[in-house]
């Protein structure tokens, strides 16, 4: 079975359309129709003359960054590091990320609270780096217990994944 070529892309705009990525490497194609997926389609965007998110859109970022900030608190996990971008990119990543891992793995029974806390937040909390949270935001909930296992070297509470 070969690698497609045409993807129907669902925008975050409510649009959807096709994309032809034959000009994307094989490997790529997926990563870059999720990409644009959380885009809004090139009609709403060029339709923004001013470029800025829509009022419904950016209210419902701004919800999500409030929920991430307040779970942030609860959870005791650190400010990430990096520009103001990255750092706020990340907080929701992060965010995302371990609401559904905890809905995947505790509220389904696989994990009970206390296995939560030892596996998953405990190591959450020693990656202070927006980058390594935004680098993974694509992991299911359990390739993120593997991946926190081993979130790569850590030095002076930051992560670095190129040691050398």
């Amino acid at each position: 079975m070969s690698i497609p070529t045409i993807y129907e892309i669902e925008h975050k705009c409510g649009h959807s359309d096709k994309k032809d990525l034959s000009e994307v490497p094989a490997g790529d194609r997926a990563g870059r129709a999720s990409w644009l997926a959380g885009r809004p389609c090139t009609a709403c965007f060029v339709k923004s003359s001013d470029r800025k998110l829509s009022k419904e859109f950016q209210a419902e970022r701004d919800a999500l960054a409030q929920a991430a900030r307040d779970d942030q608190e609860q959870s005791r996990l650190p400010i990430l590091t990096g520009s103001t971008k990255q750092a706020d990119w990340g907080t929701r990543t992060r965010y995302e990320l371990l609401r559904d891992a905890y809905a995947e793995l505790v509220e389904a029974g696989d994990m009970d609270d206390a296995d939560w806390e030892v596996q998953i937040l405990e190591p959450a909390r020693r990656i202070s780096r927006a980058g390594w949270w935004i680098d993974n935001r694509e992991a299911t909930p359990s390739m993120l217990v593997e991946l926190l296992a081993d979130p790569g070297k850590i030095e002076n509470g930051v992560e670095n994944e190129n040691p050398y």
